[in-house]
Order: C-alpha cells, then structure tokens, then sequence
C-alpha cells in the first residue's frame, strides 16, 4: 500500500508541475531568415546599410553581403592591411562608414579608400604625403581625417577630391568628431580645438585645468562633455569652448560614453557608471557595475564591460562577473540583475524596451524590462560579435565557427 500510494503521489505531483508550466507563456524559439558561412575570422565590428552587411575578415577584406537572401555580394581584398574602427561604438569617430554608396576604409599604407557598394571596386584613393591614422568621420557632403603629421584633410565624399588641409600647432592625440559645422579635438598637453568643417580655420582654441583630453567629446544642444586622462568630465559650452563645470569622476574614463537627452553616461576604470546632467553641469547618480579585477585595465578596456543607453533603460554587461544588468536611466536603480557561465558578446542590444545579447552557449536571447528571458535563438558555437539590428526588425550576429546568421525577431516585440 505504501508503495502504490507513493507511486500514486509522485504521477499527481508530476502533472501538477506541468499544468502549471503550461500555463507560463513559453520561450519563443525565432526562426533564421538564413545563414551565410566559410567567413573566418571575422573582426567584431559589422555595419548594415538598406541592402547589404558589411564585415571586415582577417584585417585585409572587406565582404558585403546581401541582406536579404545572405549571398556574398563581393569582397575587397585591400593590399595593405585595414586600419578598421575599434570596438567601442559609443564612440561615432570609430564607426564603420558607409555614404553616398560607398563604403570608406583607411588603411596601413596611409590611404583613404571608397569602396562602391554595387560592385566592391575601388573607385577613388585619397593619399597625403603622410599617412593617414585614423578612420574617416564624414558630415552631409565631406570626408575627414588625420595624418601622422597632425593635419586634417577635408575631402569630398564623391570623388575623393582635397577639399582643404589644416594643420594645429598641437598634433590631435583623439579622434576627430563633427558636430554640425564644427570638427572637434583634443591635442597634448591638455588642449580643445574647434574647427570650421566648411573652411579648415579655427574657430577656437582652449586649455583644460583638469588634464589631458581622452577619446572624442559627446555633444549636446549648444554644450559638450569631455573626460580627461585625471579623471573629469568637462562640461564646455559649443560656442565658444569655455568650460563651464568639471565633474569628478575619481578615475579615469573608458571609451564609449553616451548621451541620453541631455545627461552623458560614462564608465571608469573603477568600474563604476556615471550620469551627468551637461545642462546643471552636475553628476546626478554613479553606480559600481563592474566589481570584479582580474584583467589589467586599459589593455582589454573595450571587453572588460560596456553598457548600451536608450531612453529610460541601460544595459551594462560586465564579462568578468559574468552579469548582465538593466538600470534605470535616470535613477541608476537596478532593475534585474542576471549571471551567466562564459562571456557574453560586447555590447549588448538595447532595443527599445528588450535587450539582446549573446553568451557563451550559443544563444542569442532576448529579456523584457522585467528580466524574463521571452525568446532564444540557437547558433552553432558560440556568438563571436555584438548583435546589430536593422529597421526591419532582424538581427545579424556571426559565430565563432564562421557563420554569419539572420533572425527575425520584430514579430515577437508587440
């Protein structure tokens, strides 16, 4: 009896958990528009134009491939190696530049090149006596860049034609960042120029008390915000490059600050995020996202944690502790907290109010703003970029194993 009445008990418990796992809305599994393969390594950065993906493989070729059915449209096997943007993409002088059709390249023999999209020919090749370094930046109708000498080249982004060079008694030390008609930058030892894109002549010319400027500012209606190499953020008015507040950040700055309206959010080395509000010119909250040290700072900056910003929701991923986060914009509270086994792909894709990322095990997954995991797709290794999404609603991510993959994922965000 006592046997019998255990087996009857263990079939009644069996079937109460799943009704009530039956009545949980399930994970929904996206299905793969398609998948494209044999890429190699592929360098973390990705862009999508209307019509193609554009990825850089082992440093020498640029692929485009077909957004819709995933063929390869061509490659471009530069002969020099790219000078391709680095990972942190909260910073725009470091994205991948597509314009006008082309796509735009630097690369290590000090040239500029545009590559045209229908065909992946070069059609043009800009090359000053001294080389360029850094990625081209570009307004509505032109291209600049920096050369070793410290110039800055104007060029037009049709025809690869000069358009002005302009040379500082300083040599920049960040990238160039244009801002409506102005060029921005800082130089050593601690200066800030501002110059006119139309003409290469300089507007004006500043000295920050605070240190050495670091990466390119992050501008905001009539102000910008740039960190320094000791740990402040400077607060500078656009019109004439006067500094207005610095906040102290007790460390120095990582790459990758955003701006949300009119407040910045910045990380530090410490592992802490910050807002600051450029309009008061004051911090409004800091929270430590990042606790754990065990890589050496400012050697994997870029892959030690990162954080992605829209409206009143950001996604900070912090790979040492293995957590992904959801903090609310303008408190700093935490809304969820998740821990996963692995690295998970930097940074992360904060769409509107969900957020995709890749981890270690080969999924993409995506979270509502309460931390329920709502949909999953599978890959074949692990995800080896951070996802992009275009303005159809599908995602693009490539494995480790060489697969660049496709997912649909709009439906499932009503």
């Amino acid at each position: 009896m006592n046997y019998r009445a255990l087996v009857i008990m263990t079939l009644l418990s069996s079937l109460l958990v799943t009704n009530i796992y039956a009545k949980e809305s399930p994970i929904i599994t996206a299905p793969t528009i398609w998948k494209h393969h044999r890429l190699g390594r592929v360098h973390p950065r990705m862009a999508v134009t209307s019509r193609f993906v554009i990825l850089n493989r082992d440093n020498i070729t640029v692929e485009c491939i077909d957004l819709h059915t995933g063929d390869e449209k061509w490659r471009f096997n530069s002969p020099a190696k790219l000078r391709w943007p680095s990972l942190h993409d909260g910073d725009r002088s470091y994205g991948i530049l597509c314009g006008w059709n082309y796509v735009y390249v630097t690369t290590m023999d000090g040239a500029l090149r545009a590559i045209y999209l229908e065909t992946g020919k070069e059609k043009w090749l800009y090359k000053p006596k001294a080389p360029i370094t850094t990625p081209p930046i570009a307004t509505d109708n032109t291209l600049f860049v920096q050369s070793a000498e410290g110039r800055i080249h104007a060029v037009e982004g049709r025809t690869g034609k000069k358009l002005w060079t302009a040379r500082t008694k300083n040599r920049p030390i960040t990238p160039l960042l244009a801002s409506g008609n102005l060029l921005l930058f800082g130089t050593s030892p601690a200066f800030i120029y501002a110059v006119d894109g139309s003409t290469g002549t300089k507007r004006w010319k500043r000295r920050l008390k605070t240190g050495t400027p670091r990466y390119a500012p992050v501008v905001a209606p009539g102000r910008f915000a740039w960190p320094t190499s000791s740990g402040y953020l400077n607060v500078i008015e656009r019109s004439n490059g006067k500094t207005v507040a610095a906040v102290k950040m007790n460390a120095p700055p990582l790459p990758g600050a955003i701006l949300v309206g009119t407040r910045i959010l910045l990380s530090t080395t410490t592992g802490y995020l910050l807002s600051v509000d450029l309009m008061e010119g004051k911090e409004r909250w800091r929270r430590r996202v990042h606790k754990k040290r065990r890589r050496k700072l400012f050697t994997r900056t870029a892959q030690l944690y990162n954080f992605r910003a829209a409206e009143e929701l950001t996604a900070v991923v912090s790979l040492d502790d293995h957590l992904l986060l959801l903090l609310d914009t303008n408190s700093g509270k935490v809304h969820w907290e998740r821990r996963y086994q692995g690295d998970m792909s930097l940074p992360p894709l904060l769409w509107g109010n969900k957020v995709f990322i890749g981890t270690a095990k080969r999924s993409l997954i995506c979270l509502n703003k309460k931390g329920e995991v709502i949909w999953q797709t599978r890959a074949r290794s692990p995800i080896v970029t951070a996802p992009i999404v275009d303005s159809d609603g599908v995602i693009y991510f490539v494995t480790a194993n060489g697969f660049l993959q496709a997912v649909r994922v709009e439906p499932f965000l009503e």
